[in-house]
């Protein structure tokens, strides 16, 4: 059982002190990027038949590109900010380069022996979270997501 919450961009972001521009997927080609093992960000990437060196935690990729071993790093927009932060960085050392024009969804699932009643109950309050703006502001401003770019 599952249902999608959310629509997400996925982005590549640089190490403000390289000079990169891109304009089209396409460019992203001739650069040296960084994803995250098994995300589907990372796997979008793949599939389109852009190489991709894989790390099995967030908290290597901006580490790789300050240390210069790849030009950039892809993830979802959503909790960039954040897990740059977590990772002992400064998340203003980095910018967005490119974001992808085809949102990725994000799903809740639930294993199928979970009872409706669980289900519903679970739905019922997220529902009821997403509906009230002013605390959904608060969570993104918490993880540093400017929701005017969302």
């Amino acid at each position: 059982m599952g249902w999608p919450y959310s629509s997400r961009l996925y982005l590549s972001l640089r190490f403000k002190k390289e000079k990169i521009t891109i304009h089209n997927q396409n460019d992203l080609k001739s650069f040296r990027i960084v994803g995250i093992l098994k995300d589907s960000h990372a796997q979008r990437i793949l599939n389109s038949g852009i190489k991709l060196k894989q790390v099995p935690k967030f908290n290597k990729m901006p580490e790789i590109l300050i240390k210069d071993q790849a030009d950039l790093f892809v993830y979802g927009d959503a909790s960039t900010p954040w897990r740059i932060k977590n990772s002992r960085h400064d998340p203003k050392q980095f910018e967005v380069v490119y974001r992808f024009k085809r949102p990725s969804m994000a799903y809740f699932a639930f294993n199928k022996s979970t009872p409706d009643a669980i289900f519903n109950t679970f739905k019922k309050a997220f529902e009821k979270t997403m509906a009230n703006k002013e605390k959904i502001q608060n969570i993104y401003m918490k993880y540093g997501i400017d929701i005017n770019q969302q």
